[in-house]
């Protein structure tokens, strides 16, 4: 939602319950997001216990 980044966009962010529900989702989403590591990635990955070594690209 654009909004959430910049609440100038739309003027009901004042009274807009979707915009709150956003907010919430977003950081949420952020502080998973910033919880994890590469290596938590692949140890993820070892405990699915793929058959292949899968490749990551960046």
């Amino acid at each position: 939602m654009e909004c959430v980044d910049d609440p100038k966009v739309c003027p009901r962010t004042s009274f807009c319950p979707t915009y709150e529900l956003w907010g919430e989702v977003t950081a949420a989403m952020n502080q998973v997001l910033k919880s994890k590591t590469l290596q938590d990635l692949l140890e993820m990955q070892k405990q699915k216990g793929h058959p292949q070594a899968a490749m990551y690209y960046i």
